[in-house]
């Protein structure tokens, strides 16, 4: 399971948080392990909240390996973090 949420992360677009440093609002995925994925920057959190809600909806309306590729999310995201 893939949450996605709106939140001041680190890193930027397309990136890893453990990979990138830097702070700002970010829409990011995250995986059961709790690893995030930047998947989009925005100049304010009151846009990346804005955009938020549609984004949510796309990813149940897609499922998660449509929406993995529609936002260059690699495909073993999920399985990022696990022992």
């Amino acid at each position: 399971m893939v949450s996605v949420i709106a939140a001041l992360a680190s890193g930027g677009p397309g990136s890893a948080d453990d990979v990138v440093g830097g702070n700002g609002p970010r829409i990011v995925a995250i995986n059961n392990a709790g690893k995030k994925y930047i998947i989009e920057q925005f100049t304010s959190l009151k846009k990346a909240k804005k955009a938020l809600q549609p984004m949510q909806a796309e990813l149940h309306r897609m499922g998660r390996s449509a929406w993995f590729e529609a936002h260059d999310v690699p495909s073993d995201f999920d399985t990022w973090g696990r022992p």
